[in-house]
């Protein structure tokens, strides 16, 4: 799963990628629980992931300890290239088997379209990301992955 920030300006150089990791009800805790951080562009400014991605980070990470109910959890990066234009893309993917963890959506918000999931590992990407109930039908959602950039100037 992806979102694809929209920087105040560029350069943007990303500094942390912030996702919102939810507890469910049913399920293990996602406490201690791993994700892959997948950070990628599209220099061509396209709207969805490109087919092949330029990645920037390919990186497990392992939860810290999530309370019930959810936290924001920060993981920080240096050393990453600015991005001088075009789309970046932040986002985690989850590992076999899952162990509680999973992806928190916001539906109370204006859509707005920016949310992307994969279901073969990144070769191809679904989206904008809708969420579907028992009858079919679909509500946008946003998908509560951030990226902490910094611009440059005031």
């Amino acid at each position: 799963m992806v979102n694809r920030p929209i920087p105040p300006r560029y350069a943007a150089t990303l500094q942390k990628v912030r996702l919102y990791i939810a507890t469910f009800t049913g399920y293990p805790s996602p406490t201690g629980g791993q994700v892959r951080i997948l950070v990628f562009t599209d220099p061509g400014n396209g709207g969805r992931p490109p087919a092949q991605l330029p990645v920037l980070l390919d990186q497990v990470v392992t939860l810290p300890s999530i309370p019930t109910g959810g936290t924001w959890v920060d993981f920080p990066y240096s050393g990453l290239a600015s991005l001088a234009s075009g789309d970046l893309y932040v986002g985690y993917g989850l590992l076999t088997p899952a162990g509680g963890v999973g992806f928190a959506a916001d539906t109370s918000s204006a859509p707005q379209r920016r949310a992307f999931y994969s279901t073969d590992h990144g070769i191809t990407w679904q989206g904008p990301l809708a969420l579907v109930d028992g009858q079919g039908n679909q509500t946008q959602a946003n998908i509560m992955i951030r990226a902490v950039v910094a611009v440059p100037g005031p």
